[in-house]
């Protein structure tokens, strides 16, 4: 006996969009928008960011050429 088929966009088609469907469009449209909120974030937060590390840096390498230098000249 031939298993019987199945139209399967009748299938989805005739069906009701359920709660559950519902749920899972709304948590991925919640995903969607703190990811972009999360980009947005990042832009407007990093450029000050890269500044202070930066000058930090700068700073880190300086003190550590005086360092180098004074035991240079202690010797």
């Amino acid at each position: 006996m031939p298993t019987p088929r199945i139209d399967l966009r009748a299938l989805i088609d005739e069906r009701p969009f359920g709660r559950y469907q519902l749920l899972v469009t709304a948590l991925c449209a919640l995903i969607v928008f703190l990811d972009g909120f999360d980009t947005q974030a990042i832009g407007y937060v990093a450029p000050p960011s890269c500044t202070r590390w930066v000058s930090n840096e700068q700073r880190s390498v300086q003190s550590s050429r005086r360092v180098s230098s004074a035991s240079r000249s202690a010797h």
